[in-house]
C-alpha cells in the first residue's frame, strides 16, 4: 500500500510493489490494489479481508488500512493511490459509505478493470501523450469505478468515535510525523495513558511506537525519493528525522538498501 496521510490533489500514482506488512494509516485518496501473484490479507479497520492473485481491491477515502502478508513468497501487487480531482461523481458515494468487503474476487472483476490497469501503468511511463495524459487518466479511473462500485455491497459510514484510541493514534501520528514527538507527549496531548497507548501499538500495529513513527516517515521519504530532485539530507529532516545516522540506519533496516540506491531504482 502506499502508506502516510497526505491530502494529494491533482494526482495518480501507481506503483508495481512487492507485497509485504503495510502499518496503519489513510488519505483522503482512493486506494486501489490489484494483486498479480502471492497472497495479502487487507485490513480495514479491524477487519481482515484475504487477497489472492487476480484480486482487487477498493479502499475507500479516510479510512484506516493495513496489510500483511504471512506467505514466506511474497508475490507483487499494482497498487494506485487516486486523488479526489478523478472522482467526480463519485466522491460523495465513497466518501459518505464504506464496503462490506473492499475486495473483488477475480472471478468477478470485470475484463475492463485489468485491461484499464494496463493502460494506466503503460500511460505512467509517458511523460505527456499530446497534453492529454490527465485526461485519459480521468477516464481510465471512471472505467474502474463505474465496473466496481456499483456491484459493492455498501452500508453508511460511522463518524469516527472520539474515544477510538486506535484512530486517534493515526491521526495524531499523520499530523505530528514531522515535528520531533515521542510516545510521552502523544500520551500526554491526547489524554491517554502511555501504558494504553503502547498496547495499541503492540496488540494492534504489531509494532512499537518509534517502529511505527519510522515507517510512517519513511512513506514519506520514499514518496519525495520518487517523486522529487530534492536532497536526501533534506528530506529526512523533513520526515521528521533528527539525524542523519538514525535515518540512514531505519532506511537500510526497512529496505535493505540506501537512499540513494532506491531513488535511482524508483524514480521515473
Amino acid at each position: 500500500m502506499l502508506p502516510a496521510y497526505s491530502k494529494d490533489y491533482n494526482k495518480i500514482q501507481i506503483k508495481k510493489l512487492k507485497n509485504n506488512h503495510f502499518s496503519p494509516h489513510l488519505h483522503n485518496a482512493v486506494e486501489f490494489v490489484y494483486l498479480l501473484d502471492g497472497t495479502m490479507e487487507v485490513g480495514v479497520g479491524i477487519n481482515f479481508f484475504h487477497m489472492e492473485a487476480g484480486d482487487f481491491a477498493i479502499v475507500f477515502p479516510n479510512l484506516i488500512h493495513h496489510a500483511q502478508v504471512f506467505e514466506k513468497y511474497r508475490g507483487n501487487a499494482i497498487h494506485m493511490k487516486v486523488s479526489p480531482q478523478f472522482l467526480l461523481g463519485y466522491e460523495e458515494l465513497l466518501t459518505s459509505n464504506r464496503p462490506i468487503s473492499p475486495v473483488i474476487k477475480a472471478k468477478d472483476l470485470h475484463q475492463d478493470v485489468t485491461y484499464v490497469i494496463k493502460q494506466l501503468m503503460e500511460l505512467e511511463k509517458e511523460e505527456s501523450i499530446h497534453g492529454n495524459k490527465t485526461v485519459l487518466q480521468y477516464a481510465y479511473i471512471q472505467v474502474i469505478l463505474a465496473r466496481t462500485v456499483p456491484f459493492m455491497k455498501l452500508y453508511q459510514r460511522e463518524n469516527p468515535k472520539t474515544h477510538d484510541i486506535v484512530y486517534q493514534a493515526v491521526i495524531y501520528i499523520a499530523e505530528h510525523y514531522q515535528e520531533e514527538i515521542s510516545l510521552t507527549k502523544m500520551s500526554k496531548d491526547l489524554g491517554i495513558s502511555q501504558y494504553t497507548l503502547s498496547r495499541v501499538f503492540s496488540g494492534t500495529f504489531h509494532q512499537n511506537f518509534n517502529q511505527y513513527l519510522n515507517r510512517i516517515r519513511l512513506g514519506y521519504v520514499t514518496e519525495e525519493l520518487t517523486n522529487s530532485t530534492k536532497q536526501i539530507t533534506d528530506i529526512a529532516f523533513d520526515a521528521g528525522f533528527q539525524s542523519q545516522a538514525t535515518f540512514n540506519r531505519v532506511f537500510q533496516e526497512e529496505y535493505h538498501m540506501t537512499p540513494r540506491q532506491y531513488r535511482k531504482d524508483h524514480a521515473y
